[in-house]
């Protein structure tokens, strides 16, 4: 664990000295689980046709018991036209050479069908159960299947375990350095006024998985290459306050 002072300074104050210092504490968690993400769009001229599709995907991924989401909306869509029509016959014509005057133009909005995406977002341990589920996805013969990068990714116990870690840490080292006060204010009793937390965890970018995209498009049964472990930093930096009188 590396621990760097980033400050400290003295306030005198009547009959007392008020102590502030800043102190940053770090660990570093090694993630158990990998995340992604992979998303379907669909359009069809029927609504029921998209929904049939997302329900099959939807009953693969909950037997995966991996993966969450699956929420969609579905909308329409259209293409707008430019039509020319001549002033007098209504009907369409080409304007190519006629006299300006002699015809108007109508835009119209044509319905063409309807499109919908959904997306999941995966977490897992090992990567079997992931390419299990993408595989049966890709039977489906989808032309628009968006595989999102795996990264590894530390869990919120994770997290939360090792700020628990820091939080004692830290606090025993307000009694040290209170201690340490009192070594230099020979005559005075010291003591921590007050304690604030500041966490933060720092998240790697996602790995590019350049061979897991170029699979997706030639091969139904493709195996997903894991990206390289990395840990992942926790830092909680602690603003201090001692009072010695």
């Amino acid at each position: 664990m590396k621990i760097f002072i980033v400050c400290f300074f003295f306030v005198y104050q009547l009959f007392a000295v008020v102590v502030t210092k800043d102190k940053t504490f770090e660990d570093f968690i090694t993630p158990s689980k990998m995340s992604t993400t992979f998303s379907i769009v669909k359009k069809e001229k029927k609504i029921i046709k998209i929904q049939k599709l997302f329900n099959k995907i939807i009953s693969i991924t909950k037997k995966g018991k991996i993966c969450k989401g699956g929420n969609y909306n579905i909308s329409p869509q259209y293409i707008y036209n430019t039509y020319f029509y001549d002033n007098v016959t209504k009907k369409v014509v080409d304007i190519k050479g006629l006299n300006p005057n002699s015809y108007y133009k109508q835009r119209k909005r044509i319905f063409v069908g309807y499109t919908s995406r959904i997306s999941f977002n995966c977490t897992f341990k090992e990567t079997d159960k992931y390419d299990n589920i993408i595989s049966q996805i890709k039977r489906l013969k989808l032309k628009e299947l968006s595989l999102g990068t795996i990264y590894w990714k530390a869990t919120q116990k994770e997290i939360d375990n090792s700020y628990d870690k820091l939080e004692s840490i830290a606090l025993k080292y307000s009694l040290e350095y209170s201690k340490k006060l009192n070594n230099t204010f020979k005559n005075s009793s010291c003591e921590t006024l007050n304690i604030n937390f500041n966490p933060k965890y720092t998240i790697a970018r996602p790995y590019s998985n350049s061979m897991l995209k170029s699979a997706s498009r030639s091969s139904f049964d493709s195996v997903t290459t894991q990206p390289i472990k990395e840990d992942k930093k926790i830092s909680l930096k602690v603003a201090y306050e001692f009072e010695c009188k």
